[in-house]
């Protein structure tokens, strides 16, 4: 269920187009695809030099999601930490349909779509869950599984239920190839708190099973993580709480 961004990208776009119901409101989109010979009821054949331009776009395309992904959602905490709301600010004010009376925000839908499936129509507002997205570290670089990264979680965060800390893959936008654990939850029974109460978590590539609290990234590759409150209270929709920064560490 991740995006293959070589040619592969338009054989897929070509077959949602043959097979989804056309919308009114996004002609204009597929009037772009027009032009690149991806039309609805006719058959793509691009020709060898075509092929080669399409897949250097595909691959053009990657690195600007991968960007996106970082750069689009503005900071919860400003001044405090790097923290981030997890999409572009046009979806929630849109409701998630990234349509104003003004404009249709399709950048900042696409750079939500890499690597969510379906976000909740008021995600601010939410009294179910809400996440939080961390992609830099305590001096504003991307995160990245060359080196090892903590974070020590407040001894009170304001989640009725249980709280949990995910870690993705900026190449995909999906959860880390090859790792043992992909989280981390405040209920589990095998997590480590430290004698204040707050919790110590640990990313790196050197994970161990004998190491408590700790997150696989692979070498090399840019991660993103998501803070998840269950059940989030009223320190966390005025402000009064604020998740520090993700140090990285020697």
């Amino acid at each position: 269920m991740t995006i293959d961004f070589s040619f592969k990208f338009w054989e897929d776009v070509d077959y949602m187009l043959q097979n989804e119901i056309i919308k009114h409101d996004e002609k204009a989109f597929y009037g772009m695809l027009k032009t690149l010979g991806l039309e609805k009821g006719k058959k793509f054949e691009p020709n060898d030099h075509e092929r080669s331009l399409l897949k250097e776009a595909a691959k053009e395309l990657h690195i600007e999601m991968k960007h996106d992904l970082v750069e689009f959602a503005p900071k919860i905490w400003p001044g405090k930490s790097n923290w981030t709301i997890p999409v572009p600010m046009s979806m929630m004010t849109t409701d998630a349909t990234y349509v104003s009376s003004n404009w249709n925000d399709y950048v900042s839908r696409g750079a939500t779509f890499y690597f969510y499936f379906t976000p909740p129509a008021s995600l601010a507002d939410s009294k179910s869950t809400t996440y939080i997205k961390g992609a830099k570290d305590s001096e504003g670089r991307v995160l990245n599984g060359q080196y090892d990264y903590q974070i020590t979680i407040p001894a009170e965060v304001p989640a009725r239920r249980f709280w949990s800390m995910l870690t993705y893959s900026n190449d995909t936008g999906a959860y880390v190839k090859g790792a043992p654990n992909v989280g981390i939850a405040s209920n589990e029974s095998g997590l480590k708190t430290n004698a204040d109460g707050t919790v110590t978590l640990t990313w790196t590539s050197k994970i161990t099973d004998n190491k408590p609290n700790c997150l696989y990234v692979r070498p090399g590759e840019d991660f993103f993580t998501l803070f998840r409150l269950y059940g989030p209270e009223k320190a966390f929709f005025d402000g009064t709480f604020n998740l520090p920064n993700i140090k990285r560490i020697k």
